[in-house]
């Protein structure tokens, strides 16, 4: 299985989907709910979305749940890839510094620097955005924080004016974040 990243282009490649993800078209559904009416709730709330932007200026989404394990990270690589059909440049950050679940739902690396490594060491977190092809999506690896404690890095760092910096650079930021149980949803959220 090939999870390649090369650096000069920022671009990983993956030769087929994880065995739990499968393809329609542009757009990408877990299988456990691969249904029709799945995959037009995404696009009802990418079209809800979009009508919501034309009266405020909203560039982000944070995707979260009251528990672990509902969805969280499904919902929001679905709804990259829907924002992407019609918007060329979608982020998706794996905001989830404890179990982040974006690398393994795409099928790609988790050894990638990321989120955590650009907080710490106050590095531009451009440096580390991923276009994950085919799928023509851009993605922030959580990577892994050097003192394991997540709330530590996402408090001290600066996280609202870095994720603003992002929002700038791209028309969609989708963040996937931990369930509102974990301390670290609340410095990604505000």
């Amino acid at each position: 299985m090939k999870a390649l990243l090369e650096q000069p282009d920022h671009v990983v490649g993956r030769p087929s989907p994880a065995p739990h993800l499968i393809a329609h078209g542009a757009r990408v559904t877990d299988t456990s709910f691969a249904t029709r009416f799945a995959a037009q709730q995404i696009d009802e709330l990418r079209l809800r979305l979009e009508r919501l932007r034309r009266t405020r200026e909203v560039h982000s989404v944070l995707i979260t749940s009251a528990v672990s394990r509902e969805g969280k990270t499904v919902v929001a690589v679905n709804l990259a890839v829907s924002l992407a059909k019609q918007w060329p440049r979608v982020l998706l950050v794996d905001g989830d510094l404890r179990k982040a679940g974006l690398a393994t739902t795409l099928g790609l690396s988790h050894l990638l620097p990321g989120l955590a490594e650009g907080l710490e060491h106050d590095w531009d977190l451009s440096g580390a955005v991923r276009l994950v092809e085919p799928l023509n999506i851009h993605w922030l690896p959580a990577g892994c924080p050097s003192t394991g404690e997540p709330g530590k890095v996402l408090h001290k760092s600066g996280l609202r004016a870095r994720l603003e910096e992002l929002s700038h650079e791209f028309d969609w930021v989708i963040v996937d974040s931990p369930s509102v149980q974990c301390p670290e949803t609340h410095f990604l959220s505000d």
